[in-house]
């Protein structure tokens, strides 16, 4: 079964499909559906590159593929080199995604437009609603101008947020750290309540076949946690030690962009839309914890 549409004629396009969270939306939707995975310069597998900032690029590769569906997963995600070129920032997040709308518009004008977009576009205390954004460096302001530019277009979908695994990102840098004794500083005041990478994939699946649309936040159940305690709870899972862990402020890491505080995630809309509570940080960990077993037995990427 086709868990992203009921059309399974009409092509999904992947773009971002080299980036971390596109490898895995490739991983987990490629066998299911007729996914076209595009890259800015690097070709995935199956797949095809194009620069999205380009009109012409954007024309052309629409007017060929024509999607019944696009998750848009394809960013400048890395927050300091947003904030050390502006300019690059607001290319490959906002124009990309203004002219890949607009020729969705022209040539697939039924499709349906996923938007990934993040948790950062929110600072202050949370839990934080979809109504409400401060964003607090240009990663944050390219982002949130980007989700302007995907709702233009009728029925959009942007799922606000974030995201964990083995293979990246902050979990795979704790757990690489940890399993080989280097010091890490675990920060404790920064909030936020993650997904794991698999329940996200099955949630926007969820929320595509429901037909959802507007902002919604895509995180994990319950308070939240701090990054720190987060990192205390992959190594309890793991059975990994602490000794080389010092806990720290934020204020110390380094890089130039200003990182918010608290981006915890409000899901009572993401409950009401799926029928029930998202899954919690707890389960997404066990998750991970039985996708390295199950991929350790088979020789393979453990997620």
């Amino acid at each position: 079964m086709n868990p992203l549409s009921v059309d399974a004629d009409a092509p999904v396009l992947l773009t971002g499909a080299t980036g971390l969270l596109g490898r895995h939306l490739h991983r987990r939707f490629a066998d299911h559906c007729r996914l076209v995975p595009l890259g800015l310069s690097r070709q995935p597998s199956g797949g095809l590159t194009a620069d999205l900032a380009e009109p012409s690029a954007a024309d052309a590769l629409l007017a060929t593929v024509r999607p019944g569906l696009v998750i848009h997963a394809a960013a400048l995600a890395d927050v300091d080199a947003c904030e050390g070129d502006p300019a690059r920032a607001w290319r490959l997040n906002v124009q990309a995604t203004a002219l890949l709308a607009d020729a969705l518009a022209r040539h697939c004008p039924d499709a349906r437009l996923i938007h990934i977009s993040t948790d950062q576009v929110h600072d202050g205390p949370g839990p934080h609603g979809e109504d409400a954004a401060a964003p607090a460096n240009v990663y944050a302001l390219t982002k949130l101008w980007a989700e302007e530019k995907a709702l233009a277009l009728p029925g959009a979908l942007v799922l606000r947020t974030n995201f964990f695994c083995r293979d990246g990102g902050l979990a795979g840098w704790a757990l690489a750290a940890l399993e080989t004794r280097q010091p890490i500083t675990l920060f404790d005041d920064i909030l936020f309540n993650p997904l794991y990478v698999d329940d996200l994939a099955d949630m926007l699946a969820a929320l595509v076949r429901r037909g959802a649309a507007g902002r919604v936040n895509l995180a994990a159940a319950g308070p939240g946690l701090s990054k720190g305690d987060f990192i205390r709870r992959l190594a309890a899972a793991f059975d990994l030690p602490l000794d080389q862990a010092t806990a720290g402020a934020s204020r110390h890491r380094p890089g130039t962009a200003r990182r918010p505080r608290d981006m915890r995630l409000s899901t009572d809309r993401l409950a009401a839309l799926l029928g029930h509570e998202p899954s919690g940080v707890d389960d997404g960990i066990r998750r991970l914890q039985a996708a390295g077993r199950r991929a350790r037995e088979a020789g393979g990427d453990d997620g």
